[in-house]
């Protein structure tokens, strides 16, 4: 299991170059060489559509977008079953926002891993999500599939959540569409 924190930022150490970031897990817990360890960690930022230049970059020298990358490269380094990804798009714009879904997406088919996707934002559920599930107060609410959750609430909780996200849509707030949706847990 491996998680994807909310801001980027904060996650990755800033005196750590990504090319730190991503080799030394892998020369630690699966005893790669320095040279092995950094074609993977080239072999990952090609999957996450970066550059072998991003290895020698800090943090804090990357977009918010290119942070959350190398946050869920670091992740999918180490080869995870399943994949926390907790309010992973928050942070990001619209556009961002879209591009960094529909590659979990399909990394998630590729690799053929469960995500487990964590939101507030209805938009982003309704979108990469095959089950939901609705916590009030750490207390389950609701949950079942995602049509079942969205179109037929069972509990008053997701009901107000549901009723407030459309009012919300009506008032032309912005969506996410990624391509293929998350299958998440």
């Amino acid at each position: 299991i491996q998680m994807v924190f909310q801001d980027p930022l904060s996650s990755l150490n800033p005196a750590h170059t990504v090319e730190q970031t991503l080799t030394r897990p892998l020369m630690r817990y699966f005893g790669l060489t320095r040279a092995a360890a950094r074609d993977r960690a080239v072999d990952m930022l090609a999957d996450l559509e970066l550059g072998p230049a991003f290895l020698d970059r800090w943090p804090r020298q990357l977009s918010g977008g290119q942070q959350q990358r190398i946050a869920i490269a670091r992740a999918l380094i180490a080869e995870p079953d399943v994949l926390i990804c907790d309010e992973v798009t928050s942070a990001l714009d619209v556009t961002i926002q879209a591009q960094v879904l529909a590659l979990l997406g399909r990394l998630q088919a590729a690799r053929g891993i469960a995500v487990l996707f964590i939101s507030h934002d209805l938009a982003v559920v309704a979108e990469v999500s095959d089950q939901i599930l609705v916590l009030e107060r750490g207390q389950v609410r609701d949950h079942g599939p995602r049509d079942q959750v969205l179109k037929a609430p069972g509990h008053p909780y997701t009901q107000r959540l549901l009723a407030a996200y459309r009012g919300a849509e009506r008032r032309d707030a912005p969506s996410v569409a990624t391509a293929e949706p998350l299958a998440a847990l």
